[in-house]
């Protein structure tokens, strides 16, 4: 039932949830696999509740498997972003970072088999650890840039390409952030120009390969920010 997930109509992924459904039923001492397909179909279908709480089952029955830790923290996150459903959001931000890096540990036992899920995980971190929406309130620019590195040691960035436009937003996102940390530091109008830069690279390099809004708006984002830099330095 894996198979239904590549399809992207919200039809395939409708039909994984109920065959997971009737094959759990059938078939529950291979509950775990299906279990996982349910938390990650349901997230997808916005049934936020169904994939929390099967997600939070196979914490406790299986709780050596990282799947469910990082199934739930993108669960939280999906909640946490869809306004459609935020007034019932119940969690913080911390939450889905603590399960992310509870997902980590445990890929991290079989690391050299598992450094794609483990590029993915803190490439989470790195993206969770950067929205500031006080509602979130697990903003921090020093646990971006330490998972970005993660990330990065697990996926070199050669291997990004063409695979992975997340990989190249994350790396802008963070370096953007760096760059307003930075800012408000008053360093050099020339390092910052170098970070924004950096971050425009990565972002347009996310764009080649997808078309996203969160991308474009991050490209508003930097070209707003050069322009302040260069106005600061006319003035001075």
């Amino acid at each position: 039932c894996l198979i239904y997930l590549g399809y992207f109509q919200p039809d395939g992924e409708e039909s994984a949830l109920l065959h997971a459904r009737r094959m759990l039923d059938r078939f529950p001492e291979d509950g775990r696999e299906f279990m996982y397909v349910i938390v990650w179909a349901s997230r997808r279908l916005r049934r936020y509740d169904e994939a929390y709480q099967c997600a939070s089952e196979g914490i406790q029955r299986f709780r050596d498997d990282p799947r469910f830790w990082h199934g739930q923290s993108l669960t939280m996150f999906s909640w946490f972003r869809d306004p459609t459903h935020r007034d019932s959001w119940r969690f913080a931000g911390l939450d889905a970072i603590a399960h992310l890096q509870k997902a980590a540990e445990l890929y991290a036992r079989n690391g050299e088999q598992n450094r794609v899920l483990l590029g993915a995980a803190h490439c989470n971190v790195a993206y969770f650890s950067c929205i500031e929406d006080p509602a979130w309130n697990a903003y921090d620019v020093e646990r971006a840039v330490a998972d970005l590195n993660w990330l990065k040691h697990y996926v070199p960035p050669d291997q990004w390409y063409p695979a992975y436009p997340e990989y190249f937003h994350a790396e802008a996102m963070v370096t953007y952030h760096v760059f307003r940390r930075d800012r408000d530091a008053n360093v050099s109008g020339k390092r910052l120009l170098a970070e924004l830069d950096c971050a425009e690279k990565s972002n347009e390099a996310a764009l080649e390969l997808f078309t996203k809004q969160s991308f474009l708006m991050l490209r508003e984002q930097i070209a707003a920010a050069r322009v302040e830099v260069l106005s600061r330095q006319t003035e001075t």
